[in-house]
């Protein structure tokens, strides 16, 4: 418990050092290995965190917010397959939870946006993407991280005008995220030069 206050105060190498004592302690403690890994995400220490991760769900396999940070945790060190592997599990242990669905299709927006030669990943990773976004929507229209990886998504497949509308929603609910606001910037940047060029800028 002292651990997690640390924690909450941003006195990560603090809280670190108090949650190892408690793990030295009892072992098999589920949450504390849970809670190391939050730690040590916050320190960007993802491969330690990962780890701590999996000790976690090794003890407890049902642990929904083990799966969904472990999954962040892998994003960081850009495990795309792996951490959408884990959100699947997630997926099937909470279908309708909100965070982890949204957070799926972040993910398979990684997996398959263009890749160096300017060729799409896979094609159909995107489109399964855009389709749990727009239903994490219709469940809650006022969830801003939604909107803005849906309008990413968006965006890699040119459609450009509905992934400004999706920017647009994202800034009107959070209109502090300097990640949306770079996205709406950029995405109103192509259209303007696709305006000037004369080109169609829906579905390029």
């Amino acid at each position: 418990n002292l651990g997690v206050i640390l924690k909450s105060l941003g006195e990560l190498e603090e809280a670190e050092t108090s949650i190892s004592k408690a793990i030295s302690l009892k072992p098999n403690f589920v949450l504390a290995h849970y809670q190391m890994g939050n730690a040590k995400y916050k320190l960007k220490k993802f491969d330690e965190s990962e780890i701590c991760y999996y000790k976690a769900i090794s003890l407890k396999p049902d642990f929904l917010e083990a799966h969904i940070n472990l999954a962040r945790a892998q994003r960081e060190l850009r495990k795309f397959k792996e951490a959408e592997d884990n959100l699947r599990i997630a997926q099937k242990l909470n279908p309708d939870f909100l965070e982890v669905n949204t957070l799926l299709g972040l993910i398979l927006f990684d997996r398959g946006r263009l890749s160096d030669d300017l060729k799409y990943q896979d094609l159909d990773k995107l489109n399964e993407a855009k389709m749990i976004l727009s239903k994490s929507i219709k469940l809650n229209p006022n969830y801003a991280f939604a909107h803005q990886n849906l309008g990413l998504v968006q965006q890699e497949l040119g459609d450009l005008n509905n992934a400004k509308d999706s920017f647009e929603k994202a800034h009107k609910l959070d209109p502090n995220s300097i990640y949306t606001n770079q996205n709406l910037n950029i995405v109103l940047n192509q259209i303007k030069i696709l305006d000037e060029l004369g080109i169609n800028k829906k579905n390029l």
